[in-house]
């Protein structure tokens, strides 16, 4: 996700990159409280039935191309969360940690750009298997 604000440089309103830890049990809940913000017919069968999802699940989820550290479009894609009003107090009280790690994020992009790669990069795994919830009640 650095690549979105430029590596902490894009403008003056996107020069801090934060590191948020949460609770996984109110990730959970927020997933399970999510509809896709966009029909599609290889997860929901009809439109109604999508429409229904969005009425009983206040989250959004879409999922744009992910990216890696050049830049380059990978083959998979990256979840984006809208969290709906009422689970903002969710996602705030499961707050673990919040760090600033805008300096370790324009370390590695310097790495990158003089070299390539990073060894700083953060591994990613996966963290549980998702599919998109039935919207049927």
């Amino acid at each position: 996700m650095m690549y979105r604000c430029d590596w902490g440089r894009k403008d003056e309103r996107q020069t801090t990159i934060l590191r948020i830890r949460m609770k996984i049990s109110a990730f959970r809940a927020i997933l399970e409280n999510s509809a896709l913000s966009y029909y599609s017919k290889a997860k929901i069968q009809t439109p109604e039935e999508w429409r229904a999802a969005m009425e009983r699940f206040p989250n959004r989820i879409q999922w744009d191309p992910d990216r890696d550290a050049k830049l380059n479009r990978l083959e998979w894609r990256a979840i984006q969360i809208g969290i709906a009003p009422e689970f903002i107090r969710t996602y705030v009280e499961s707050i673990l940690k919040v760090e600033d790690i805008t300096d370790f994020c324009q370390a590695i992009h310097r790495e990158i750009e003089e070299t390539g790669t990073s060894s700083k990069l953060p591994s990613e795994r996966v963290l549980f298997e998702a599919t998109c919830r039935d919207p049927s009640p």
